[in-house]
């Protein structure tokens, strides 16, 4: 949660960095307008006339020189979100693949794999849980990896966020009902789900990734 709030943290102040460039382009160029179209009134003194005069190289000048800023800011702030999208996916999508492995490992051996057999102890046993546990690790470095990226990217608010976040969802919601030995209804329902959510996701990824061109 803290890393998520940091991230967070990261893309909002980098939103208003952005937003902030772009609105004081906006007020020079208003005053660049406005002193070449507006007259200087006719009671107005010698040196206000040199002012204005004076004002409108100075305003032009610094307009160009922050709207070039902004642009180059704008273009490697796109440019740095296609990477983190392009990357994010990835990951995502490796964390995808092994969510569903998992799910199936799970669903095939519920009581784990059959324990390597030792003669001496009798009768082989179940409660080999290493390849769930092995493919639980990697599945959560896979997602919190993919995760920081895509907070970065579109903000925590964005919907291939929220569309991941129903997919982790679905998930658990059917590994409870396995570990509450569930019907074999209910547990094929969330299964449905499960798999519903991921094709989602997936579609949602590749939509997101033609958003940027």
């Amino acid at each position: 949660m803290k890393q998520k709030a940091e991230v967070s943290l990261r893309w909002l102040l980098g939103s208003w960095l952005l937003l902030v460039l772009w609105v004081l382009n906006v007020v020079l160029l208003a005053a660049v307008i406005a002193d070449v179209f507006l007259p200087v009134p006719s009671n107005a003194s010698q040196t206000t006339g040199k002012l204005r005069e004076a004002a409108l190289p100075l305003f032009g000048s610094g307009f160009f020189g922050l709207f070039v800023f902004t642009l180059q800011t704008t273009r490697g702030r796109l440019e740095r979100r296609y990477d983190l999208r392009r990357n994010a996916s990835g990951l995502l999508m490796a964390a995808v693949q092994t969510l569903l492995e998992l799910q199936r490992e799970l669903k095939h051996f519920p009581k784990g794999r059959p324990q390597l057999p030792i003669p001496e102890q009798g009768p082989v046993k179940l409660g080999n849980f290493d390849r769930a546990y092995e493919l639980e690790q990697e599945w959560r470095r896979l997602y919190r990896e993919g995760e920081r990226d895509l907070i970065l990217d579109e903000g925590p608010e964005g919907t291939t966020f929220k569309v991941w976040r129903t997919l982790r969802d679905s998930f658990w919601d059917w590994n409870n009902a396995l570990a509450d030995r569930a019907d074999a209804a209910k547990l094929l329902t969330l299964e449905s789900a499960l798999n519903a959510n991921a094709k989602a996701f997936g579609e949602q990824l590749r939509t997101a990734l033609r958003s940027l061109g």
